[in-house]
């Protein structure tokens, strides 16, 4: 009997354990709320690239220069990132649907999981950011340039350097976060650690308190699992983040470069 309760307790606590394969509409919720905050905060900086990359120069520049050409981006950043997020994260849950959640993502299934998210949304994303661009450059309405681009056949103009720029370039970034994320864990965890065992007076054994229960550290720093969900202060994920933002577009840009150039062909310019 002992032995049968055993067994049932251990399928349990493994099932348990697992990772539910399931569909997670709060993470395309979030997308779609921080992609549009995000494209309206940064659209001015982002005017400001494309003016330098084209080497077109403004005596004065007003917050109608520098906000031109954003509603379209700014209307369809939501469902772009609400897309990036769902699939990276349910690519994730798929390939970890048979694995602990004690056990860490492997980073090439972080990177394989983003690089699939950037690869479906860069077809979205090349017709809206060629519309942007020529906004951006010489002014004019979403609808009337969208249809001059659809009808002379150049809405996909850069769409090579597009996708390896969406699919490499989050690779690298999700690669990057979750790296620095797993270290900033483990740096906590170990000052917490040394804290508590210095209280003490003795050593505590890596994951539990100086009493050899598992502790607050274990529980916030350590709750590393197929999904990531590492729960790090604010600061420390807004470090990871954008250390991770720039070290990836400090190896794509050439390609943004590239990118913005062929796009830049105004409308029935050819």
């Amino acid at each position: 009997m002992c032995k049968v309760a055993t067994s049932s307790n251990k399928e349990s606590s493994n099932k348990e354990s697992r990772i539910p394969n399931k569909v997670t509409p709060l993470s395309f919720v979030a997308g779609c709320f921080a992609g549009s905050v995000g494209t309206l905060v940064g659209f001015p900086l982002d005017t400001l690239k494309v003016f330098a990359q084209k080497k077109q120069y403004h005596a004065s520049l007003s917050g109608s220069l520098l906000f031109r050409g954003c509603t379209g981006p700014v209307v369809s950043a939501g469902c772009i990132q609400a897309m990036n997020l769902g699939v990276y994260d349910n690519c994730q849950r798929f390939f970890c649907s048979h694995q602990s959640v004690s056990i860490p993502t492997p980073l090439s299934i972080v990177g394989f999981s983003a690089f699939n998210a950037g690869l479906l949304i860069s077809f979205f994303t090349c017709p809206l950011q060629r519309v942007k661009i020529v906004q951006q450059l010489n002014g004019g309405h979403f609808n009337p340039i969208f249809r001059q681009l659809y009808r002379e056949g150049s809405l996909y103009y850069g769409m090579t350097a597009n996708v390896i720029l969406e699919s490499a370039g989050r690779a690298l970034y999700m690669m990057a976060y979750v790296y620095l994320k797993r270290a900033l864990a483990s740096s906590n965890d170990t000052i917490l650690n040394q804290t508590t065992s210095g209280a003490t007076g003795h050593l505590a054994p890596e994951g539990l308190n100086a009493d050899g229960h598992s502790g607050l550290n274990n529980h916030i720093f350590s709750q590393e699992n197929c999904t990531d969900r590492i729960h790090l202060p604010l600061w420390a994920r807004m470090f990871a983040g954008g250390f991770a933002n720039t070290f990836s577009w400090s190896i794509i840009y050439p390609l943004d470069v590239i990118k913005s150039v062929q796009q830049a062909a105004p409308a029935g310019g050819r």
